[in-house]
């Protein structure tokens, strides 16, 4: 999603909230997507998902249109390539 890979405004790292809007949740429990929703980040917290605009009690508020896409988990920790790992499986072998 291009939206998501754009550096965001600094007002999000000094805890701003984020709307998403117009997105489909894929939420890794299911391969059905959800209807189009709104989520509410806060921080590193998801305050609220819903099909209707939600609001945050925070001061400054920052809406990316998903335009229809697919929001998911972060799955970049769970993808990993063991034998990348120094040392080499051959050089951590004990020599006898």
């Amino acid at each position: 999603m291009s939206f998501m890979t754009a550096p965001l405004p600094a007002q999000v790292q000094q805890g701003a909230a984020v709307l998403f809007q117009n997105v489909r949740i894929f939420d890794g429990r299911s391969e059905a997507l959800s209807a189009p929703s709104n989520v509410l980040v806060n921080g590193n917290k998801i305050e609220k998902i819903s099909p209707v605009t939600a609001t945050s009690d925070s001061g400054q508020t920052i809406m990316l249109d998903g335009g229809g896409r697919v929001l998911m988990p972060g799955l970049i920790d769970a993808h990993w390539h063991v034998m990348l790992i120094r040392p080499t499986p051959a050089a951590a072998m004990p020599r006898l």
